[in-house]
């Protein structure tokens, strides 16, 4: 398994203090970026390739010379299908008001908070973790379907490739991952567009046959109903 490892220097003594295992769920690291919390807290931003294809990001701090894991991606469960359902989407269970704290035992509590992080990193492209707003504090992507391509997934072929996403960006501040804004990605032009919050879940992206040209259309119904072109 995939292993990172902390080691000071005091004195020119080199020393290792403390290490981490990624397990069986990461079949690769993507990216190692540095940065800052959304309280300012250093951190580095793990970003790796999941043994099912998707990906997601290992937020690490230390303390006491030890690696502190926020986000624990070797704990999830991988073959919990409810972990990829894309909340809203026909299928997943319904989204109901949130019983009072004061009635969820606190284990419960932490447990869907940790699944909650988890899935706020989770994406099915290779999106890196990176500072988009240049404010020195990393943004966590996500992705979900479009508008419109679940549909066309079902009713006709569509490469994965082909496939548009939404990316959501989320920032971790106080114990939890915090949305912070959302757009588009084109992996193929190397660029991010970032929506208007109202744009989200009502604009979709309808692409040109080589990927790299995009209209912004409001979805009506079918990708190729182009009357309400945004951008």
């Amino acid at each position: 398994s995939y292993r990172l490892q902390l080691i000071s220097s005091v004195d020119g003594v080199i020393d290792q203090t403390d290490s981490i295992s990624f397990g069986e769920n990461v079949n690769g690291i993507l990216n190692l970026v540095f940065g800052r919390l959304a309280d300012w807290q250093q951190a580095l931003f793990v970003d790796v390739a999941l043994s099912n294809s998707y990906f997601a990001t290992e937020i690490l701090t230390v303390k006491d010379k030890c690696f502190v894991p926020l986000i624990n991606v070797a704990s999830m469960n991988l073959d919990d299908p409810d972990l990829f359902t894309e909340k809203g989407e026909e299928g997943s269970e319904e989204i109901k008001e949130p019983p009072p704290p004061e009635s969820v035992p606190e284990g419960i509590t932490e447990k869907n908070l940790l699944i909650d992080n988890f899935r706020a990193t989770l994406r099915a492209q290779e999106i890196l973790s990176a500072d988009f707003d240049g404010d020195s504090v990393i943004e966590v992507p996500s992705t979900r379907t479009m508008p419109g391509y679940k549909q066309e997934e079902e009713e006709n072929e569509i490469r994965d490739e082909d496939m548009k996403y939404l990316t959501l960006l989320s920032v971790y501040r106080d114990g939890e991952m915090v949305p912070l804004m959302n757009g588009y990605v084109n992996l193929r032009a190397g660029y991010f567009l970032r929506f208007p919050d109202r744009w989200k879940d009502v604009v979709t992206v309808y692409a040109e046959n080589d990927q790299t040209v995009c209209r912004f259309i409001k979805y009506q119904g079918g990708l190729n109903d182009l009357s309400m072109e945004l951008l």
